[in-house]
């Protein structure tokens, strides 16, 4: 009789034994979870805020009223609109290019990848608008025009420049695509880290 009641008090020890070491191993496990929870949370708390400041500086460098499309739209330009309209896509693209390489590393790969394909777009199409203009630069600059070769000539440079207005006008609408395409993945990223933010 006592070896039975040992053997049962052995065979509870060991089964509570085991479930002591289920529980402790079921918490570890859940605390493990809770801990990476935590270092997540941490890691997009910290991702918010500086995705915020950087949007809040993007908003101080380019505000929304001097956006080009807003101001193509808004703005009565008294004349050489599209030289204009230009001017001001190129002193843009300076600003969000000037604020991308600061801020760059906050974005993910394939929003890096967007805002590189767009640049490299209209880099090229500026060269080529640059490589207009010399052309018609060295048209103009040739020492001796023949009266009868100055026709040709008007047509030539008329042609250069119906092709660099085209040119003008691609640069233009690619300009307002980086625009809002830089404040869109702004706006999202940080709509989706609120997101999480509420949801904790």
């Amino acid at each position: 009789m006592l070896i039975r009641i040992l053997s049962a008090g052995v065979i509870t020890a060991i089964v509570a034994g085991l479930f002591s070491l289920w529980v402790s191993f079921s918490n570890n496990k859940r605390l493990v979870k809770l801990e990476k929870s935590r270092q997540r949370f941490e890691i997009e708390q910290k991702q918010f805020k500086s995705l915020q400041e950087a949007y809040v500086e993007l908003l101080s460098i380019l505000p929304y009223n001097e956006k080009l499309a807003y101001r193509i739209y808004n703005e009565q330009f008294e004349e050489n609109t599209l030289l204009k309209a230009y001017e001001i896509a190129v002193d843009n693209s300076g600003k969000l290019y000037s604020h991308y390489q600061r801020y760059c590393f906050l974005l993910l790969a394939d929003e890096q990848e967007k805002f590189n394909n767009v640049i490299e777009k209209t880099d090229k199409i500026v060269e080529e608008i640059e490589f207009l203009c010399i052309e018609i630069e060295d048209i103009l600059s040739s020492d001796i025009i023949m009266h009868e070769e100055s026709k040709k000539i008007v047509e030539s440079i008329e042609k250069i420049n119906e092709k660099k207005a085209e040119l003008v006008k691609e640069y233009i609408m690619q300009e307002i695509q980086l625009e809002e395409m830089y404040y869109e993945i702004y706006v999202d990223r940080l709509t989706a880290l609120s997101k999480v933010e509420e949801g904790k």
